[in-house]
This record gives structure tokens, C-alpha cells and sequence, in this order.
């Protein structure tokens, strides 16, 4: 997340170019050599696509949960100050003493 926006994925020409053709539904045993090669390395490429989309995805859900807990903070903290509780730091802020 930069500048409270989520972040937008900027390969989406490779994406595009991932088309599969007709041919590669056929059996592998009516291939040929050349039809294989390329079958394989469309494979690699769909999978490599798709790891990198499920990274894409756990990286916005983890923005979106950090940002989620920012605010739960920064609300807590809010609600603290309003009612008027006895802060946790002593006078001077420097020791931590446990709530009375």
C-alpha cells in the first residue's frame, strides 16, 4: 500500500500473451516434438503466472490487514484518551508500571 492506494499489478501485457491454442487439448501422443516443446513451456509459463498471482493476492490481503489493525490502534488509543483512563507510563513516561 503507498499513499493509502493498493498497489496494481503492471504485467498485465504478460498475462495477455498467455493465450492457449486449439492443438494443446489433443493427447500428447498425437503431438509432435515441436507442439510438445511448446505445450511445456506454455505449462510453466500458465503456473509461474498463477504463483504470481496468488503472491499478488496474499500481498493485498496483508495491506489491507495491516492497515485494518492501524486503525483498530489508532481507534483503541482514541477511545482511551476520551474517557479519560489513567494512562499505563508514569509521570514521567520512562517506566512501564501495570494499571491500578
Amino acid at each position: 500500500m503507498m499513499n493509502a492506494t493498493l498497489e496494481v499489478r503492471k504485467a498485465a501485457a504478460e498475462d495477455e500473451a498467455l493465450v492457449r491454442q486449439p492443438w494443446m487439448d489433443l493427447p500428447r501422443a498425437q503431438l509432435t516434438v515441436e507442439q510438445r516443446k511448446q505445450l511445456a513451456e506454455y505449462e510453466k509459463r500458465a503456473a509461474e503466472v498463477s504463483h504470481s498471482a496468488v503472491r499478488a493476492a496474499r500481498r493485498v490481503l496483508t495491506q489491507a490487514t495491516d492497515a485494518q489493525a492501524v486503525v483498530r490502534a489508532r481507534r483503541w488509543r482514541m477511545s482511551a484518551r476520551s474517557s479519560g483512563a489513567r494512562s499505563r507510563r508514569s509521570a514521567r513516561g520512562s517506566r512501564w508500571r501495570w494499571p491500578t
